[in-house]
């Protein structure tokens, strides 16, 4: 398998972690998964095809450095995942390595007008030149899932990276930027709504939230 995951953790999210890792391992998937983590750990991460990788930017919230991991340890294939997420799908890395063929590979969590105030800050402070009055697109996209090919949408990767570094105050935790109350999302949404390139999505009811 030529993907390859992506998660972050600290000490607060090493069970977390180890839950979404369990997951992955019970469905088909045979590839690598590299995790970032700052701080202490509590427990041994060590296994085969799991790398661990200390983070060193200690300036940002930790959420903000999805985009800095993956440029720092690039793959073929890349697939984000937020660490407390489950994987329930015995088959579900095969139908994201078949849509990352085709694409950016995306996960839907709401949608927002694409006249939407919101959209035009997002703009205004990403992309002060920018002429562009609306939003290519209705879709908020979440950060927690994000897959891609590394050759070809590097320069996404590299744009999000230096947008949060570029646009946000340090540590740029969430609801510290009025205008990007999800800060790494916010900005990854701020990108994406002019995207022209081919993407895949899933969302509800693909995604089932557990409030139990």
């Amino acid at each position: 398998m030529s993907l390859t995951i992506y998660t972050l953790m600290d000490s607060n999210y090493e069970i977390i972690t180890a839950g979404l890792i369990n997951s992955i391992l019970k469905t088909s998937f045979n590839g690598n998964i590299i995790i970032g983590y700052r701080g202490e750990l509590k427990y041994d991460f060590s296994a085969k095809n799991i790398k661990l990788v200390e983070l060193k930017n200690n300036d940002l919230w930790i959420g903000n450095l999805k985009a800095e991991l993956i440029l720092d340890n690039p793959c073929e294939n890349f697939l984000w995942l937020d660490s407390d997420l489950i994987i329930n799908h015995y088959n579900f890395f095969n139908i994201v390595e078949d849509a990352i063929s085709k694409g950016l590979f995306l996960s839907v969590e709401a949608l927002i007008s694409p006249n939407d105030i919101r959209r035009k800050l997002w703009r205004k402070r990403i992309f002060p030149q920018s002429e562009n009055n609306s939003s290519k697109t209705s879709e908020y996209f979440s950060s927690g899932i994000l897959g891609g090919n590394f050759k070809r949408d590097k320069h996404l990767l590299d744009q999000w990276q230096f947008s949060i570094n570029s646009v946000l105050k340090p540590p740029a935790a969430i609801f510290d930027d009025p205008n990007f109350l999800m800060p790494d999302q916010d900005i990854l949404n701020g990108i994406l709504q002019d995207y022209t390139l081919p993407y895949l999505t899933i969302s509800a009811p693909d995604i089932w939230y557990d409030h139990t």
